[in-house]
């Protein structure tokens, strides 16, 4: 693969996963007196699998809390 291709591959997964927050966000009513800045938007799509890990991980460990 061309690096142009991983990069492409790379911001669209980072943009799939920002709108899946947004969604989730709008869906539980969470924080919707204040808007989402543009600087966090940037921060999911960049860093989209270190915060898919944590979510993961924080998922799973309250599912084995219960």
């Amino acid at each position: 693969m061309d690096p142009i291709n991983i990069i492409a591959c790379y911001v669209l997964c980072g943009v799939l996963f920002s709108v899946g927050l947004e969604w989730i966000m709008h869906k539980t009513k969470f924080e919707l007196d204040k808007p989402t800045k543009n600087w966090e938007r940037i921060f999911w799509v960049t860093c989209w699998p270190f915060l898919l890990i944590k979510f993961l991980i924080a998922y799973h460990k309250e599912e084995n809390d219960e």
